[in-house]
């Protein structure tokens, strides 16, 4: 690079040991927080599906509900769906009451979108799983990206981006 002012060229400097460091970890940290969500999320949901909500489920899926259950998809959605909650909740808010809130927005959307799909197109869709299933996805939503945002934040604490 050139001085405008001497017309001196002056070495080429590579990234200092400081820049890469503040550079790798905010990476590091989101892939933490996206472990933490992926953590949260899979232990609330099965808390939920498996105890809590099990004989609800039970009675009104009926013959609708996979006896197993089909792994490979329930992995899937899982895996895109806390990418989903990284990107949207975690990396994308300014705090943890935004990851709250942007979680909240995304659980809505996503279990209203499922709920109010099946109910339309599906013969005999209980229509009474709508509003607790729509509720329960905004709340695991909700504090998955919350929890996630929050180790994000005590690992990125006093580095700037």
């Amino acid at each position: 690079m050139q001085d405008r002012l001497t017309g001196v060229k002056e070495p080429a400097k590579g990234p200092s040991l400081r820049s890469l460091t503040k550079a790798r970890l905010p990476h590091r940290a989101l892939l933490t927080a996206g472990v933490v969500s992926a953590i949260a999320f899979s232990a609330l949901d099965l808390l939920w599906l498996g105890v809590i909500a099990r004989d609800f489920y039970d009675m009104h899926l009926g013959p609708l509900k996979a006896t197993p259950i089909n792994g490979a998809a329930a992995a899937l959605f899982y895996l895109m769906y806390i990418g989903m909650i990284v990107v949207h909740g975690v990396r994308r808010a300014t705090s943890t009451k935004d990851a709250l809130r942007r979680g909240f927005e995304l659980g809505f959307a996503t279990y209203a979108t499922y709920e109010l799909t099946n109910w339309a197109v599906i013969h005999h869709w209980p229509g009474i799983l709508v509003l607790p299933d729509v509720l329960w996805g905004v709340v695991l939503t909700g504090c998955s990206a919350w929890a996630g945002r929050k180790v994000f934040e005590r690992l990125h604490e006093g580095v700037e981006p």
